[in-house]
């Protein structure tokens, strides 16, 4: 197909998906990192690459939520679901950055 019916072809399809791969090594939590610094920087690089918010959604939660059948703001509403409201929301939960090591002693301790 070329030209005009090309084009109207593509306009008429809905974008099912976009296929985004991103290849990091483990250094980063085990040097204690936070993981959330990879999102981050992937998320200032494809607005840097003028990739539009609803696909840079798409791309860093929209498929994985979509996939696991899982609505995120059934619980708590979108407008509450930001940064700086969430952990306030959940004060009792440890996010505390630990190594695999430390993780392997603590369930070594809890199985014994």
């Amino acid at each position: 197909m070329r030209g005009r019916a090309a084009r109207s072809a593509r306009r008429g399809r809905r974008r099912q998906g976009i296929a985004f791969v991103v290849e990091t090594g483990p250094t980063d939590a085990q040097n204690g990192a936070p993981l959330d610094v990879d999102d981050l920087i992937l998320v200032s690089e494809l607005a840097g690459a003028s990739v539009p918010d609803h696909e840079i959604h798409q791309i860093t939660w929209q498929h994985s939520c979509r996939f696991f059948d899982w609505d995120p703001f059934a619980v708590v509403a979108r407008a509450q679901a930001t940064a700086s409201s969430l952990p306030a929301r959940s004060a009792d939960v440890d996010t505390t950055t630990r190594s695999k090591v430390e993780w392997r002693r603590r369930y070594a301790a809890a199985v014994a």
